[in-house]
């Protein structure tokens, strides 16, 4: 696929798979070539995992707790340059 079709496709308002498309079910496990290609082409659409979503979720738990306890670098605080800028803990 070239850039710009890549980029056409990412701008349009239809999804870039039929809707019938196979489904690759991302477990944060495993995930096959066959699979990383099938969603490349276009030919199958990412569904997050059950158990996958449960871990983001947690994980966003975590990190809002640790936020909201105080400074961590990237997270409530800018970065670089920026690492003595607060972020507020709605944004971070």
């Amino acid at each position: 696929m070239d850039a710009k079709r890549g980029h056409a496709r990412m701008m349009s308002s239809h999804p870039p798979y039929p809707v019938a498309a196979a489904v690759v079910v991302l477990d944060g496990q495993s995930l096959p070539v066959a699979d990383v290609v099938r969603l490349a082409d276009g030919a199958a659409r990412p569904v997050p995992g059950t158990d996958a979503m449960k871990r983001v979720e947690r994980t966003w738990d975590a990190a809002r707790e640790l936020a909201a306890s105080g400074r961590v670098y990237g997270r409530s605080t800018g970065v670089g340059a920026n690492r003595t800028e607060a972020v507020p803990t709605e944004a971070a």
